[in-house]
C-alpha cells in the first residue's frame, strides 16, 4: 500500500523532515514498512522551511479487507498530536 504524506511546517524555524516517523497496522497486526527507491519510496531528508510543506511517499504491507491505520509523529516534538489516518482498504 503506497500512501502520500504531507508535512506542513507551521513554525518560524526550519524543520528537519527526518524527525518524522510513521508506523502502521493492518487489522490488529503491526505491518512492515517498505522501501523502494526506484518507486520513490524513501526516507525524507529535506529541510522544511517555515510556512512550507514537504510531500513524500511511504509504503506498508496490509491485508485487504482489514482496517488500516497509519500514524505519523514527530520524534522531537512530543507536545504535538500524532497525525492518524484510519480506514478499510
Amino acid at each position: 500500500m503506497k500512501l502520500t504524506v504531507v508535512i506542513k511546517n507551521g513554525t518560524d524555524k526550519v524543520y528537519e523532515s527526518f524527525n518524522f516517523n510513521e508506523s502502521a497496522t493492518s487489522g490488529d497486526q503491526q505491518t512492515d514498512k517498505v522501501f523502494d527507491s526506484a518507486k520513490g519510496i524513501e526516507l525524507p531528508t529535506a529541510k522544511i522551511l517555515p510556512g512550507k510543506s514537504l510531500t513524500y511517499n511511504v509504503a506498508y504491507g496490509y491485508t485487504p479487507g482489514q482496517d488500516f491505520t497509519l500514524t505519523v509523529n514527530s520524534m522531537d516534538r512530543f507536545d504535538r498530536a500524532d497525525g492518524i489516518y484510519s480506514g478499510k482498504l
